[in-house]
């Protein structure tokens, strides 16, 4: 069985995948959830501080895998906040960077 790094951003009012999908998914997939919770819990565990990297082991080795909510600025849709919030923009980009760059990547800083 081969790891794969795994980070789900979950917006905050998201039109296009709803709430119930994204806790669905949450739980289905096992991920924990990064700090802060800004809904109320749905099962997943107690969440974890950030930053959060290498919290699954796979084969002796480190993966990332968790969620991460995050309140989109307003107006905006909360599908949107991976590329349209500070936080979230800033937690992808350091995530894919260090993924890509053979790095166990954080969520969070």
């Amino acid at each position: 069985m081969v790891g794969h790094h795994v980070f789900m951003t979950y917006g905050l009012g998201d039109s296009f995948t709803t709430e119930r999908t994204m806790q669905a998914f949450a739980r289905a997939a096992s991920l924990p959830q990064v700090m802060p919770m800004l809904v109320p819990d749905f099962d997943v565990g107690a969440p974890l501080a950030p930053p959060v990297n290498g919290n699954i082991i796979i084969n002796s080795l480190p993966f990332t895998q968790a969620f991460r909510q995050y309140m989109p600025d307003a107006g905006d849709d909360g599908h949107f906040v991976s590329t349209q919030t500070t936080q979230g923009r800033q937690d992808a980009v350091r995530f894919m960077l260090e993924a890509l760059s053979g790095v166990v990547p954080p969520i969070g800083s």
